[in-house]
Formats: structure tokens, sequence, C-alpha cells
């Protein structure tokens, strides 16, 4: 029996973020959420390096297909105001 070989790992880590707004799914209710994936290499799916998804409702990070860092820190800027804490930018 030749000895088992081990496929290098694809990803190197991965970080998700749930934020405090909900949304209704047939699965019933959902918090809005963004996931950090690094590849350390090409999937049939992704490239090697950062990807950033985003599952929720909010219109300007759902649109974008490739979410970049400098996309999303704005947005969550913004929510993160004192204004909006207080439903001003709903």
């Amino acid at each position: 029996m030749s000895p088992r070989v081990l496929a290098p790992p694809i990803l190197a880590a991965v970080q998700t973020y749930r934020g405090p707004r909900t949304f209704d799914t047939p699965d019933g209710r959902q918090h809005e959420q963004i996931t950090k994936l690094y590849h350390l290499r090409a999937t049939a799916y992704a490239p090697p390096g950062l990807k950033i998804l985003y599952g929720g409702m909010d219109p300007e990070l759902s649109r974008k297909a490739q979410l970049a860092p400098e996309g999303v820190r704005p947005v969550l800027r913004r929510r993160d105001s004192p204004r909006a804490a207080h439903g001003a930018d709903d």
C-alpha cells in the first residue's frame, strides 16, 4: 500500500462578520454578513488571493460582483455613524 498524499490547502483564512440588519429568506430570518476568504491557490471558481463576499439586502453591496476592502469600508462607516444608529440613513 502506497502512502496517502494529501492535497495542499486551498484556503488560508476565512473570517465572517455578522451584521446587525436582518432579512427574510425561504429558510427564515438571516443576519447580513461579510465573509473574507483568502485563497492560497486558484480553484475553478476563484483566483488566488483575497475575496470578499456579502450576503444581505444592502443594495450598494449586493449589486457588486467583486467586493474590495475599499468598497466595503465606506458603507460600514456610514452605518456606524451616530446618525445611522438612529435610523436617519435608512
